[in-house]
C-alpha cells in the first residue's frame, strides 16, 4: 500500500514527465522554458510551489491544445495575436499567473487554436 509521501513523490515524478514531453512537444528552447517557469528548479525533486503551480496548469494547456501537426501548434505557439495584445500564445503563458490561467480558461472552452 502506498502511503502519502510515496503518493507525492509518484505524482511528482508523473508531473515533471509530463513537463518533459510537453517542453519537447512545443519544441521549447532554454529561454522559452526560463520564461514559462520563472522561479526555476524544473529539474528539482520537488520544484518551487510557483514553478509546480505553472507547470500544471501548462501541462493542461498542452494537453486541451488539438493540432494537425506539431509544426502548426508551434507556429501558434509564437504567432503574435491581436487577441492577446499582440502577444504570442507563449509569451502570454510566461506572463503572471492571472494571464496563463485567462489563457487556459480560453483554451478550455473550446476557444483558443
Amino acid at each position: 500500500m502506498i502511503n502519502g509521501k510515496e503518493a507525492a513523490v509518484i505524482d511528482d515524478m508523473a508531473m515533471r514527465s509530463a513537463w518533459r514531453d510537453l517542453a519537447v512537444n512545443w519544441e521549447l528552447d532554454w529561454r522559452e522554458r526560463r520564461m514559462l517557469l520563472p522561479s526555476g528548479g524544473e529539474d528539482q525533486p520537488f520544484p518551487p510551489a510557483d514553478t509546480e503551480r505553472r507547470m500544471r496548469i501548462l501541462i493542461e494547456i498542452g494537453h486541451r491544445l488539438r493540432f494537425e501537426d506539431d509544426a502548426a501548434l508551434c507556429e501558434w505557439l509564437r504567432m503574435p495575436t491581436e487577441l492577446w495584445y499582440w502577444y504570442s500564445p507563449l509569451e502570454v503563458m510566461g506572463g503572471p499567473l492571472p494571464d496563463l490561467r485567462r489563457l487556459r480558461q480560453f483554451i478550455e472552452s473550446g476557444l483558443g487554436a
